[in-house]
């Protein structure tokens, strides 16, 4: 592994402690009884896909007379009540996960500005410093948001990984073992080389980003627009903004082409056990594909790619 993709693990990792410190700080209750919750509801996973089979399995036992309808319809009833307390319970987690946001923006925010109020002022006159201030400012506190919300699916997602391994080796051991593989050749060949070139990207872009920014703020105020109309400057200035624009617009466009590709051969790579399993329905007849089971594995590893891109969503402003 080159020492530029160590490093970028080595403040990957530093970022989730950081991220994870000032969550604790901003409301400690609040941020580990989210944990707790996202915990038990993952158990709701386990109840959706039983409770498919167990509709299937009632509809066959039914048509075979080894069941009443009466049976069945309490059956349903009883996990219709669970849905619904997984439901309430997932809309208390929402609203948790929301309080929790507003008091990390607070706690960010009220520290981010007791520390600017410390900087000397000449420490503005230096542009690479400014350009630090101005991404810190509009991309730090998404970041660490970001962080917080895959530390809590990266909790997760153990549990939901057992739970849909044990369902896919049902159909197919082989299933499980192209999920794994498939996570790990992505990692691996895929996504750790273009994730840091996106990281390069973006460092290359903020110099442009603030400048156009600076020269745009122009039109907006009313003195400073009437000084440089009088003293024909504006037409400069705008040109300027124009060319700043113009090259941050180039370097966006290379870095959503770059996150597109990625995020389409991740969906072709965790697609093959879906397709896989739907030619082996087709070819043996013996049995209807597993579309629910196999929709949820993908969804869990789709999930998954989504949260271990977090930091390429800032891209897309």
């Amino acid at each position: 592994m080159p020492m530029d993709r160590k490093k970028e693990r080595t403040y990957i990792f530093k970022a989730l402690k950081y991220s994870n410190i000032i969550a604790l700080k901003a409301n400690k209750k609040s941020f580990i009884t989210l944990i707790i919750i996202s915990l038990i509801m993952c158990i709701n996973t386990f109840i959706d896909l039983a409770f498919t089979e167990y509709i299937i399995n009632s509809a066959y036992n039914l048509f075979t007379g080894k069941t009443s309808l009466k049976s069945v319809t309490f059956g349903i009833l009883g996990f219709m009540l669970i849905t619904l307390a997984f439901i309430a319970l997932g809309i208390t987690r929402e609203l948790l996960n929301n309080k929790l946001m507003l008091d990390i923006t607070y706690y960010f925010e009220k520290a981010l500005n007791d520390k600017l109020g410390n900087i000397e002022w000449e420490y503005y006159e230096n542009s690479r410093t400014f350009e630090k201030i101005h991404e810190v400012k509009n991309h730090s506190l998404k970041g660490i948001k970001n962080m917080i919300s895959s530390t809590i699916y990266y909790i997760t997602v153990v549990p939901m990984v057992i739970i849909y391994s044990y369902y896919l080796s049902q159909i197919n051991i082989f299933a499980v073992i192209i999920y794994f593989i498939s996570v790990i050749v992505f990692n691996l060949l895929i996504s750790g080389k273009m994730f840091s070139q996106l990281g390069q990207l973006w460092e290359g872009i903020q110099s442009y980003s603030l400048r156009q920014k600076y020269f745009f703020n122009f039109s907006g105020d009313k003195t400073t627009h009437q000084e440089y109309k009088f003293n024909r400057l504006f037409n400069y200035a705008s040109s300027l903004w124009e060319k700043y624009y113009d090259s941050e617009y180039r370097i966006k466009l290379r870095i959503f082409k770059k996150h597109e590709i990625t995020l389409q051969t991740a969906r072709i790579i965790f697609n093959i056990p879906y397709i896989d399993d739907d030619i082996y329905s087709f070819r043996n007849r013996c049995r209807p594909p597993q579309h629910r089971v196999f929709n949820n594995g993908k969804h869990l590893v789709q999930q998954y790619y989504k949260h271990m891109s977090w930091h390429t969503e800032k891209f897309n402003e």
